[in-house]
């Protein structure tokens, strides 16, 4: 793949910068891409995102579009700002009531476009439930989802949840161009998942809500460890 194809992913605890509300200077991210570029010169980031997304609770993967040029907070001042620009994801996996077992994907394809969320409690052998995901509200999985998500349920707790898992932040970056974002989904469908066009149905729902039952009733404090 050439280099200006490759994706970055870069952990928001690498950039030693303090974002306002306009994001980061366009200097940071550019200093921050090479630094990481430099560090991973053979791997592409919509694989290390998706295997992040996968394996690691209380994560949030960003899209930020490397051609974006940013805007100055003020007309005529000479620092550029940038910040994401889509919601790609999150594994909010323990960081609430409404979270256990979940994984979010915004899917921005043509065909079906919206938020689908894969609800997967582990089994009694420890290995996952279900590999579908459905256009689904997170909340309430038998709704359907109209649009894509750009929050989390609550990131005080998903902050917390990365705490407890020694990490000071829970956004990651992934930064590349504006086919990145479908790549990054391309790699989900490419490990097996499927993608239903439609919510949870109840038939659906009984079995996974029974396997997490009883993953609740032996999982290690916090219940993402399991």
């Amino acid at each position: 793949m050439p280099e200006t194809e490759r994706s970055i992913l870069i952990p928001k605890g690498e950039i030693k910068e303090v974002p306002n509300a306009f994001g980061y200077p366009i200097e940071v991210w550019n200093c921050t891409i090479e630094k990481k570029r430099g560090e991973s010169k053979d791997c592409d980031g919509v694989f290390l995102a998706a295997e992040l997304m996968l394996g690691q609770a209380a994560v949030v993967v960003e899209f930020v579009n490397k051609d974006d040029p940013g805007e100055p907070i003020r007309e005529g001042e000479k620092t550029f700002y940038k910040r994401p620009s889509l919601l790609l994801g999150f594994n909010d996996r323990g960081g609430g009531s409404e979270s256990d077992y979940k994984i979010l994907l915004n899917c921005f394809d043509e065909e079906n476009p919206g938020t689908y969320v894969l609800f997967s409690p582990p089994n009694e052998e420890g290995l996952p439930s279900n590999l579908t995901f459905h256009l689904a509200d997170f909340t309430f999985l038998t709704f359907e989802s109209s649009n894509t998500r750009d929050d989390i349920p609550n990131s005080l707790k998903t902050y917390e949840v990365a705490t407890q898992m020694d990490r000071s932040f829970f956004e990651y970056y992934l930064v590349g161009n504006e086919d990145t974002p479908h790549r990054f989904l391309e790699v989900f469908k490419t490990a097996g998942f499927n993608f239903v066009p439609e919510p949870f149905g109840d038939d659906e729902l009984g079995p996974l809500y029974r396997h997490e039952f009883l993953a609740n009733q032996t999982k290690i404090y916090p219940g993402v460890q399991r």
